[in-house]
């Protein structure tokens, strides 16, 4: 009949649509076996020299959150001391540790704490309030990545070399400020997502260049490399072994 016909034709197209999401699925799998084993390899020592980072301190950067839209991505523009006091609280914290996340990502736009003039002093009228937050957060038992986290303006002139040098100066003031804090809880990044603005060959020596200074602000704190392109993980083989030893 007619009618008969219709559905026919109705379950034949609904079958053509499963095929195609089923074929999707199957892709989008193998996309994520390839970037847990990508990931996974590096869970292993890959660096050329050195002690590999200890088991304690990749357990605590698994379940983590990012802490966003407070000391960065500001949505007027501005980072108002009784906004950045009032908008994470200390039972937050707490609140975040019993839901079961183990780190969170903290992190700051360069206005907070660095300034181009004088990149070897912390900027005095924010820092207080930043490490009131960052030990409130390591008191509820949480690890902190510590990242930069600039506009587009800034990542373009690290092109230029003697502001790619002001910028390692701020991270030796910065990891030196913090490095009497636990280093298996707090580790340090280098910059949030240099995105394409950079290819590789130019992004890689721009990122491991404050890696020295970092070292010898804070000795024991492990460093965290991005890949550009947000650091999807299948382009994570495209950083490259760190000269760091960890």
């Amino acid at each position: 009949s007619q009618a008969m016909h219709k559905e026919s034709l109705i379950l034949e197209v609904v079958a053509d649509q499963l095929e195609d999401v089923a074929k999707g699925l199957s892709e989008d799998a193998a996309r994520l076996r390839s970037a847990i084993e990508i990931v996974s390899s590096y869970r292993q020592p890959v660096v050329p020299f050195g002690d590999a980072v200890t088991d304690e301190r990749f357990a605590r950067l698994t379940r983590g959150v990012n802490m966003s839209h407070w000391f960065s991505q500001s949505y007027n523009g501005r980072y108002e001391l009784d906004y950045l006091e009032s908008a994470f609280t200390d039972e937050d914290f707490r609140m975040i540790r019993k839901m079961g996340f183990r780190h969170v990502r903290f992190p700051f736009d360069e206005d907070v704490l660095f300034d181009p003039d004088n990149p070897g002093t912390l900027r005095p009228d924010l820092l207080g309030v930043f490490d009131r937050k960052l030990d409130a957060l390591l008191e509820a038992d949480l690890a902190v990545i510590i990242a930069i986290q600039p506009d587009h303006d800034f990542k373009e002139r690290l092109l230029d070399p003697g502001f790619a040098d002001k910028v390692a100066v701020f991270w030796h003031a910065l990891a030196s400020h913090l490095s009497h804090r636990d280093p298996d809880r707090v580790f340090l990044e280098v910059l949030n997502e240099p995105t394409p603005l950079f290819p590789t060959s130019t992004w890689r020596p721009l990122q491991w260049q404050p890696l020295p200074a970092m070292r010898e602000g804070a000795p024991n704190p492990t460093p965290i490399a991005r890949r550009r392109h947000y650091s999807a993980p299948p382009r994570l083989p495209q950083v490259g072994p760190s000269p760091d030893r960890d």
